[in-house]
């Protein structure tokens, strides 16, 4: 219904409300939007989407009298309608034709109450007579526009010009009044503030926003009383409360062609705001609408090309780079060059090794402080905070990658900021690339590491197997650990005297054998491995007992046949110094090193039995001739002692064999126990002769041996025997005898000794060679 002298435009209405398809969301679409009378009447409409022919017919088929719907799946919905124009209005209705499955009906309805205060705006812009127009043209402002473009040198930086324009406009206004420039923000529905007079505004900007959808409908309301500039008095409390602290303000909306692409606020804390040259500030205004609107589109392009050649950018770095510490270094940098001003933070939930000037800390799942922190990590989902003690905004964003989450950056704005929707999808696809170049390059570090433990094992357990000596397997097993582990100790035991290592009865390996014999926390570190089969991981050894020697410990028991034959213990001074990986790589070294050294024993008992005497547990002769071989060649000289039990047949033949071989038997183990195992040699020679090379030993010495000997078997044999002993010696300087040589003037040595009474010993002289065997 109309009442006074003239109509509205409804066409020109509606195209200015729904001139931009793209603004109507993608949920209320396809749909078709009409004004109507009370009884139907569709003044005019406009197609949002992409309408299929079924609801253009369908529409077009429509009752006017009860809005009947000849398709089952659409439906109609509509509120009550008023619209005031100067001396007259109209009343009718505002409705949508829709799919049923489209939305709510409740959510649809609010949605058409909330585009009604565009309609009330569109009418009012398009009156025939605008009640300020007399003013606009009574002045020209055409010197100062020119003036700011030339200052700023026609550039398309939105802030730049803005900033200039605000401080032109403060000519317009009293010194104590200050004025703020709100602009549309092209990647939200608000209106933020760009520049102000006052820097104080800016530094609280997010308390000056305001939406689109509010704004529009403040327009409305002022325009009943013919003015295009909003009073305080037409501003509710709860809707701008940070410009209710000022004594007086006024709010002056900036246009482009019917679409409001900003505002001016002017406000003061002394008095009343100047409103003397209004009416040349709405015309500076109005004329600079369409540069005001290129900058705003201008922004756009260059904040959507910042942010994908960002995104390129460190694509490219994420993608390039196998190095986890060189990605967050990239991460932090590019949201500091996005966001200048703002405080990164890194929380992450590994060990990674980066640079000390990142500002990283480790994820604490369990600590209240990080709670916001722990959530975003759990969930994966953004957290925005606006925090009410400092007035800053916290963004907390995982770093997703395909697998796992690897931790949250924290963006802490110097400013309470609002956020549009593209920034934070700007934001969390730069995380989610980080988080996956994360997981590439640790993926691939762990296969790097995986390969290099492999070579490890492979490698050690190649040497073992090559080199059957086993004091020299243990020495290159254990500096191979302590390389590989960096450990500051390593030590080895075996718990069964089969195993021991044949080198003087030591049963440790390690640089400080002294600190590992006698402490008796070490001790208890070897008795879990002996008695329990357990390996041992401690990071810090300190929780469990008082000031241990080291606070890392590694320990891997040696299983051979599901029997434990000895163990493995690595040590760090610092604590956690090991990692896991760590503990099981060393886990698998030990038991593919265990096999080898078993085997290097093995075989030593293997050329052991070969080179050894069945009965006496000395060596053949066979063998001794390769020692004294070796002996002459390097040695500079040497004594051969020749033994012979005396009386040896009438043993035999009152007592037996068997006790003839017992004989034989402690006459070799009285020879073991007075020479040295490392060095000399004891040797069953042939029959109930035995004999002793002595390397690097003199004819004096040798013959100290020998009587030692003699004396011994003489006190301690059963039955009682005694031996005569014959020694030669040799000495590079006076030229190396043969081996014949050597033997036979032992020989003969030991036959003057059987020729002068037994039971004594007797060394070779060259009148020897005058003598005659018997």
């Amino acid at each position: 219904m109309i009442t006074g002298e003239r109509s509205l435009n409804f066409s020109t209405i509606f195209e200015t409300v729904f001139q931009d398809d793209c603004l109507i969301p993608e949920k209320y679409k396809p749909a078709i939007f009409f004004l109507a009378e009370n009884n139907g009447e569709v003044k005019v409409s406009k197609q949002t989407g992409d309408v299929p022919f079924i609801m253009t017919d369908s529409f077009s088929h429509m009752s006017p009298d009860c809005f009947r719907v000849p398709e089952a799946d659409y439906i109609i919905m509509t509120v009550d309608m008023t619209i005031h124009n100067n001396d007259y209005s109209w009343q009718g209705l505002f409705g949508a034709f829709f799919k049923k499955d489209a939305r709510e009906l409740g959510e649809v309805k609010a949605y058409l109450n909330g585009l009604k205060p565009s309609i009330h705006l569109a009418a009012a812009m398009n009156k025939e007579n605008v009640p300020t127009a007399r003013s606009l043209h009574t002045f020209n402002v055409h010197d100062k526009i020119a003036h700011m473009l030339k200052e700023t040198h026609y550039t398309d930086e939105l802030n730049v010009f803005t900033d200039v324009f605000a401080h032109q406009l403060k000519d317009y206004v009293s010194k104590e009044d200050d004025v703020a420039v709100l602009l549309k923000d092209p990647f939200s529905s608000y209106y933020v503030l760009e520049a102000s007079t006052n820097a104080a505004l800016t530094d609280q900007k997010s308390q000056y926003t305001i939406e689109q959808m509010t704004l529009a409908g403040l327009l409305q309301s002022s325009d009943k009383k013919g003015s295009y500039i909003i009073e305080k008095k037409d501003v509710p409390y709860s809707l701008f409360r940070a410009l209710w602290a000022y004594n007086d303000f006024y709010i002056m909306p900036i246009f482009y062609k019917a679409d409001c692409i900003g505002m001016i606020m002017v406000l003061t804390s002394h008095g009343e705001c100047n409103r003397t040259h209004n009416g040349e500030m709405l015309k500076l205004t109005s004329d600079l609408g369409a540069w005001f609107n290129k900058l705003i589109h201008a922004k756009q392009m260059s904040v959507e090309k910042i942010r994908k050649d960002l995104l390129l950018k460190v694509t490219r770095k994420f993608y390039s780079s196998k190095d986890v510490g060189e990605i967050l270094g990239e991460i932090v940098e590019s949201l500091r060059e996005a966001y200048p001003g703002c405080k990164v933070n890194l929380m992450l939930s590994n060990e990674w090794d980066v640079a000390e000037t990142l500002p990283v800390q480790m994820l604490d799942l369990q600590d209240s402080v990080d709670e916001t922190a722990a959530k975003a990590y759990v969930t994966g989902e953004l957290i925005v905070t606006d925090t009410t003690i400092n007035g800053k905004t916290i963004l907390t964003v995982p770093l997703k990658g395909r697998q796992g989450v690897y931790g949250v950056f924290e963006m802490e704005m110097a400013v309470s900021q609002i956020f549009t929707h593209s920034e934070l999808e700007f934001i969390q696809v730069l995380a989610d690339t980080g988080g996956n170049a994360i997981e590439n390059a640790e993926l691939y570090q762990q296969s790097r590491q995986y390969i290099e433990d492999l070579q490890l094992i492979n490698q050690t357990s190649h040497l073992i197997n090559s080199n059957l000596k086993v004091n020299e397997a243990v020495d290159l097993m254990m500096n191979k650990i302590i390389e590989a582990f960096k450990a500051d100790e390593a030590g080895f035991i075996m718990f069964d005297d089969r195993w021991t290592f044949k080198d003087g009865g030591r049963t440790w390996r390690y640089p400080s054998e002294e600190l590992f014999e006698n402490n008796v926390k070490i001790a208890d570190l070897v008795m879990t491995l002996k008695t329990g089969k357990q390996e041992v991981f401690l990071g810090d050894w300190s929780k469990n007992v008082k000031n241990p020697p080291f606070k890392s410990v590694i320990g891997i028991p040696m299983v051979h046949n599901s029997q434990v034959i000895g163990g493995v213990l690595v040590f760090k001074k610092d604590a956690y110094a090991f990692s896991f990986d760590s503990f099981k790589l060393c886990q698998s070294l030990v038991h593919h090193c265990t096999l080898a050294f078993v085997n290097a024993i093995l075989h030593e008992e293997m050329k052991e039995l070969v080179v050894t005497d069945y009965l006496t547990k000395l060596y053949t002769r066979e063998y001794m001739d390769e020692i004294v071989t070796h002996s002459m060649k390097n040695d500079g000289y040497g004594a051969f002692i020749l033994l012979d039990i005396d009386h040896f047949k009438s043993i035999n033949d009152r007592f037996g064999h068997q006790a003839g071989d017992a004989v034989i038997i402690q006459v070799a183990k009285v020879i073991q126990s007075y020479t040295k195992q490392d060095r000399d040699i004891g040797v069953r020679w042939g029959g109930e002769e035995l004999a002793v090379y002595l390397p690097k030993t003199d004819a004096n010495h040798a013959g100290d041996v020998a009587e030692r000997i003699r004396i011994i078997v003489k006190e301690e044999t059963e039955p009682n025997v005694t031996v005569s002993c014959g020694v030669s010696s040799w000495a590079s300087e006076e030229g190396v005898p043969s081996l014949t040589k050597l033997f036979n003037d032992a020989d003969k040595a030991l036959y003057r000794a059987k020729e002068t009474g037994r039971d004594k010993v007797e060394f070779f002289h060259e009148t020897d060679n005058n003598v005659e065997e018997l």
